[in-house]
């Protein structure tokens, strides 16, 4: 089971940014763990739990753009495995 990023940018919603995942693996299966995107050297983290097959936008808090900018930021996924240990996934998204 692994959570993956499904498009390189991320809309920005208020303080939040919409992340688009999908959980790989059995549809019997979970995907659960946490997202990180960083930010100008800041961590924001959200977790998350979705079935097998399907796809989210995760609400990840930001804070507000400054001068209203568009941000490139770096998001983690990492989802627990049930042998132990985390799957990890990465992407480089813009944030608009």
């Amino acid at each position: 089971m692994t959570l993956v990023f499904t498009r390189e940018s991320a809309p920005r919603v208020g303080s939040t940014a919409l992340v688009a995942v999908k959980c790989l693996g059995s549809q019997t299966g979970l995907c659960s763990g946490t997202v990180t995107v960083t930010l100008n050297a800041r961590k924001h983290k959200v977790p998350f739990s979705l079935s097998g097959g399907s796809q989210q936008s995760l609400a990840v808090p930001i804070g507000t753009a400054k001068d209203g900018a568009d941000t490139t930021g770096v998001a983690v996924a990492r989802t627990v495995q049930p042998e132990g240990g985390y799957a990890r996934d990465s992407a480089v998204l813009e944030i608009h």
